[in-house]
């Protein structure tokens, strides 16, 4: 396997299925078996990514495999994120009591109470991924310096192996923000907004994730709409992105969440020209739909300004839009919930992430009056099945379509994947034995014959 490893921290991917040895467990190795979980968001998984990638003579095992070292990549945007992270660091410790513990993510750079602090080997915030880095790189000599097993090279595994089968990596562009919504902790955790790197670098990145086989790699940032306002001399993300699609830098760019304000006109015209080389999908994290609710969370839009956004963005032929909602924020009404409700169910959205509020400590909104638990698990579900209904109508149309899709595994027996424009499909049509593995992270045409459940069905048509 190629052991060079660009800036992203992706090498070339193997799953787990064709892994070594090594991996089930085995001690007659000089490897040094790690587990990593992720929780939270697309940019906690690329810094997971680039953190494995750039380590080698270590190979990954699945999080509830035993390990010699466990690292838990944390969320910290609510206070159900931080009792997750905890309870992965005692799961971690139930596994394996000798095993050595690693925090990193967001939680680590916030704060840590003592008792959760003693269960830890150390703290590592993303920006200290430097010294953890070099920490496993120690581990992983110790273990050929202690002699284990026979004679072997180590293993060179890249940030892929840490997700098991991802078909597309993520690419961070972006980290930190500048906003101070009054729910988010989020800009403690990650500092000022800045660009994580120049365009010229990024196509460089883009071409080594290509050469390397992989045909989609998404855009990702804490603020991706602030891409390169802090460089010499400033560069949008629009700029960015029409150089990278024109002409494609890889077979195809999909872009991870996009404030609405920053959703540009040149954007848009974006979308509408490339369809192929920019997925027919944005993300905009509304979190309400009522100027009151905006107001007490510090958003910078009002639902005018919504409006006006969601014109252009209905002429976009096929367009996934999905949108982020907070359910029972602190002094919502029922009239203003039902605004909210009003949007999702007569706007142009395709898919919702609904979140239950949930108090932050160290943020403005934990010191507002709170809705009650029930009243927000009502608007909760309430939100979700207006989502699933918008979704269900989205999928619906696009059956009788032939769509580009993205193969990401094999699963009882039909090959699954992402449409361009974020559909789950299954499929099989004209596959010949043995040839769907050679298919797994490829992009293939697909006939979307019908809905069934949670995913849509569909032939093969052709190559991608």
């Amino acid at each position: 396997m190629d052991s060079s490893i660009s800036a992203t921290g992706v090498a070339p991917r193997a799953t787990l299925s064709q892994l070594p040895a090594e991996a089930e467990g085995r001690r007659d190795t000089l490897v040094l078996r790690v587990a990593i979980t992720t929780l939270g968001c697309k940019v906690n998984r690329a810094d997971g990514d680039a953190l494995i990638g750039r380590v080698n003579g270590l190979v990954l095992v699945p999080f509830d495999h035993p390990a010699d070292v466990y690292i838990i990549n944390s969320c910290t945007v609510t206070a159900t994120a931080d009792r997750q992270s905890r309870q992965m660091v005692h799961r971690a410790r139930r596994l394996n009591p000798t095993a050595r513990i690693y925090l990193t993510g967001c939680l680590a750079a916030v704060s840590t109470e003592p008792g959760l602090r003693d269960e830890l080997d150390g703290i590592y915030p993303a920006a200290r991924h430097a010294e953890l880095i070099c920490e496993l790189t120690s581990l992983s000599e110790g273990f050929v310096e202690k002699g284990r097993g026979a004679s072997r090279a180590p293993l060179e595994y890249g940030a892929e192996r840490a997700t098991c089968d991802r078909a597309r990596p993520f690419l961070k562009v972006q980290d930190g923000c500048n906003h101070a919504c009054s729910y988010c902790i989020v800009p403690r955790a990650r500092g000022p907004s800045r660009s994580t790197r120049t365009p010229t670098e990024i196509v460089g990145d883009l071409r080594r994730l290509a050469a390397d086989g992989y045909r989609e790699v998404v855009l990702t940032g804490i603020h991706l709409g602030q891409y390169g306002a802090d460089l010499t001399p400033p560069v949008g993300l629009s700029a960015l992105v029409g150089e990278l699609v024109d002409p494609p830098v890889v077979s195809r760019i999909r872009l991870s969440s996009v404030e609405p304000l920053e959703v540009t006109p040149e954007l848009i015209a974006l979308l509408r020209r490339h369809p192929h080389a920019l997925c027919p999908h944005l993300h905009l994290p509304l979190q309400s739909g009522d100027d009151g609710v905006l107001q007490a969370m510090n958003r910078p839009y009002r639902m005018a300004q919504i409006q006006e956004l969601l014109q252009p963005l209905r002429q976009v032929p096929d367009l996934a839009l999905g949108t982020d909602l907070i359910a029972g924020f602190p002094g919502e009404t029922d009239a203003q919930f039902e605004r909210t409700l009003a949007l999702v169910r007569h706007g142009p959205f395709t898919h919702l992430h609904v979140f239950p509020y949930s108090r932050r400590s160290d943020t403005a909104a934990a010191a507002l009056p709170p809705v009650a638990s029930a009243t927000i698990k009502r608007r909760a579900r309430a939100l979700r099945e207006a989502g699933r209904r918008r979704w269900q109508a989205f999928a619906t149309s696009q059956v009788g379509q032939v769509r580009s899709v993205l193969v990401e595994q094999i699963r009882d027996g039909q090959l699954t994947g992402i449409t361009d424009n974020y559909l789950r499909v299954r499929f099989g049509g004209d596959v010949a034995p043995g040839q769907g593995l050679a298919l797994v992270g490829q992009l293939v045409r697909v006939r979307l014959d019908a809905l069934a459940g949670e995913a849509l069905i569909g032939a093969m048509t052709a190559p991608g």
